[in-house]
């Protein structure tokens, strides 16, 4: 928990009681132990509201010991706990009559403070229209939007090995059933797609985006760098490295590899790519960043995506120089640009190749699922979903990029609640950009 020389603003208070206790127990009661739980040379304790990239400016800091960023959880969840009536209106969460129509929502909202709680409705405003949300869409968009975050936050602070040695994001999981939290997973068990974001950061050799910045001005250069994190006890290899930039059609406008040498063990190895140009007239939308790693047969070893955007804030000279000069609250886009439309306007062909009940054990099991993309385009945010029963799983990967052609294997662990053994369940394949696909698997024979 917090110790005697973290870094927060907000808890100077507690740092001087935890000095004082450790000073009365070596005084007093040398024989019991007391150990601090945040380096000697400091930590950070934070919760910014700011383009992520800006941790890379923490570059002094040995560990970071508590940030992140809120979402909505997950909607067949929030529906086990929250009446009907009370799931409408959602985008005006923070105006001042909000509380009092929504009494069972606030109930269930960890931290619910206008003034204080980072505003994650300006981060989904990004991803879809906000004007008047569905549950599932908000909870979708903001679940998108703090994993964007939570990626460069953590591939950031990562890359700055060995001088920062400890990340902790907050927080895993939450203790009973919330409808807004900084969360990776719901009091449920249900992870959010912000949970699946962080989790392929701490793949044993990941392969980055050095992103200067996610909003961009049109005209702007965009310096491409690539950093490779290796593993403790990982082994060192020759590879390749490739970044990809894609128009926000698909369209591959521009790419560049590069070998390397990975060494062995725990490493940051950094290689400046090029730059890439955007175009003057490409205003108001986004662009695709694919980083990929493989090995000197061809093998993937690891990739990564990313969606900067040209806004039109950003070609208005004093906000432009605000912006890259010091950490600015997070824009809201009420009028767009918007991912997730964007996205859905160049459609690809994405299918259920296989489905197989692994094990089931009463209310828990195992399925095997592979993934196939079989159009010309990239599926965007392809994901699995379990439907028609209570239920919390968790997969090996989920929200993920799937390239065209290319053939995925997910194993899902779930868990089913309910008074009643279920018979079956629904499993749904969804993508931004694809037709939905369903199979119904039955558990009992």
């Amino acid at each position: 928990w917090c110790g005697g020389n973290e870094f927060n603003p907000y808890s100077y208070g507690n740092a001087a009681s935890m000095g004082i206790l450790e000073r009365n127990l070596a005084i007093f009661d040398p024989t019991r132990c007391f150990l601090r739980t945040s380096p000697d040379a400091g930590s950070m304790h934070s919760y910014p509201d700011f383009d992520p990239v800006w941790y890379k400016g923490f570059e002094l800091i040995p560990y970071v010991a508590e940030t992140g960023v809120h979402c909505i959880t997950d909607p067949a969840n929030i529906k086990q706990v929250v009446s009907p009536s009370e799931l409408v209106d959602l985008g005006g969460m923070y105006n001042k009559d909000f509380v009092l129509e929504h009494p069972e929502f606030v109930e269930h909202f960890a931290e619910y403070n206008p003034s204080r709680v980072p505003r994650m409705l300006s981060r989904a405003s990004h991803i879809d229209n906000m004007a008047k949300p569905a549950l599932e869409t908000i909870a979708e968009a903001t679940q998108i939007g703090a994993g964007e975050f939570y990626q460069v936050m953590s591939e950031g602070i990562q890359s700055n090995y060995p001088i920062t040695t400890g990340l902790m994001p907050w927080v895993y999981k939450r203790p009973w059933p919330v409808v807004a939290a900084i969360n990776l997973v719901d009091g449920m068990g249900q992870p959010s797609a912000t949970y699946y974001f962080l989790k392929r950061t701490y793949e044993p050799t990941h392969v980055l985006l050095d992103i200067k910045r996610l909003l961009w001005a049109p005209g702007e250069v965009f310096p491409i760098s690539v950093n490779v994190l290796n593993g403790v006890d990982q082994p060192g290899f020759k590879g390749v490295v490739q970044v990809k930039i894609l128009d926000d059609s698909f369209k591959e406008v521009w790419q560049a590899s590069k070998k390397i040498n990975v060494p062995e063990g725990t490493s940051v190895i950094k290689e400046e790519i090029g730059i890439y140009s955007i175009p003057q007239a490409y205003k108001e939308k986004y662009f695709f960043a694919v980083v990929s790693l493989t090995d000197e047969s061809g093998k993937m070893i690891s990739h990564a995506e990313y969606w900067p955007r040209t806004i039109h804030l950003m070609e208005d000279d004093a906000y432009y120089q605000k912006f890259v000069s010091e950490p600015v609250d997070w824009p809201t886009l009420t009028n767009g640009p918007w991912l997730k439309p964007a996205v859905a306007k160049h459609k690809t062909s994405v299918e259920l190749k296989d489905v197989k009940l692994i094990k089931v054990n009463g209310d828990k099991g195992r399925l095997h699922i592979v993934v196939t993309n079989k159009g010309k385009l990239p599926s965007f945010m392809t994901h699995l979903d379990i439907e028609g029963v209570p239920r919390s799983f968790y997969a090996n990967d989920n929200y993920f990029w799937l390239a065209q052609g290319e053939t995925k294997s997910i194993e899902i662990d779930f868990e089913l609640r309910g008074e009643q053994v279920a018979n079956s369940m629904k499993l749904v394949l969804k993508s931004w950009n694809a037709k939905t696909h369903s199979r119904t698997v039955k558990l009992i024979n």
